[in-house]
């Protein structure tokens, strides 16, 4: 079991872009919300943040779970992630499903980003040195005030090593 919790203080402020409700982009002060390009996010980048996180991971009877839970709590909204996956061998192939859960809340307003993904894979391998994996995931989300979509990830992947 894993557990986590960090705190940080007044983060330091560097050359920072604020946008306003009505789209207009200006030089942000100390205590603008801003919206994080790089993160997808809408943070504060000044100010208080707190990390909380829990995992844990075990195995009984062939069947590998782990599970997760994490809250990113700042000055601009909070973010909170819930994942759990379980994994087992069935002959010569090796079979895992995840769920992740994670919503994001934007402070001084309701709206809020969630998004939830379900994935399957299997493996196996063709012999010595050859690995054949196929992955399969469908991921829902909803944008904060721009409503929901929907998206699916396949893959096949051979692994060869020499």
């Amino acid at each position: 079991m894993l557990f986590r919790s960090n705190t940080s203080g007044a983060a330091a402020c560097a050359t920072r872009v604020a946008v306003a409700a009505n789209g207009s982009v200006a030089t942000a002060g100390a205590s603008d919300t801003l919206l994080d390009y790089a993160n997808s996010t809408l943070v504060n980048g000044c100010g208080d943040k707190s990390l909380t996180a829990l995992g844990v991971s075990m195995s009984a009877g062939g069947l590998d779970i782990n599970g997760g839970w994490s809250e990113l709590a700042t000055d601009g909204g909070d973010k909170t992630v819930m994942n759990i996956g379980a994994e087992t061998a069935l002959g010569d192939y090796t079979v895992g499903v995840d769920y992740v859960d994670a919503e994001q809340t934007f402070l001084f307003t309701d709206a809020a980003t969630t998004q939830t993904v379900i994935g399957v894979n299997l493996s196996t391998s063709l012999g010595e040195g050859v690995d054949l994996k196929v992955q399969f995931s469908n991921n829902d989300f909803n944008i904060a005030g721009t409503g929901s979509q929907s998206n699916y990830f396949a893959e096949a992947k051979l692994d060869i090593a020499f």
